[in-house]
């Protein structure tokens, strides 16, 4: 499908099959809610433990190249018209990843 791109020869179906992995990789990302029904210790673990695995997770994402994939595809959505709709989809996938993350992490 990147050959295709770059050669200005992608499909209506390329772009679904695009649209459908994104969509993969946002339920992948997405945070579980974390409710306070528990008490504030187990809360604080769960909470601790979430941020953790999904830590991890961005790790693999970032070694994988798959978030400087995700950053080509919303320079795509800005070039191509097909890729429009990827608009919403790519934000809430990058705002998924980054809202976890600690500001001492970020900086």
């Amino acid at each position: 499908t990147l050959e295709r791109k770059l050669t200005n020869q992608l499909t209506d179906h390329d772009v679904k099959m695009i649209e459908l992995i994104v969509t993969l990789f946002r339920n992948i990302v997405s945070m579980p809610k974390l409710h306070r029904e528990e008490n504030a210790a187990q809360f604080a673990d769960r909470a601790a433990r979430t941020v953790d695995a999904h830590m991890a997770l961005v790790k693999h994402l970032v070694d994988e190249n798959v978030l400087e994939t995700l950053l080509v595809l919303c320079q795509w959505s800005a070039e191509d018209e097909r890729f429009l709709r990827l608009n919403v989809l790519l934000l809430e996938v990058l705002c998924a990843v980054v809202r976890p993350v600690p500001a001492a992490t970020a900086a």
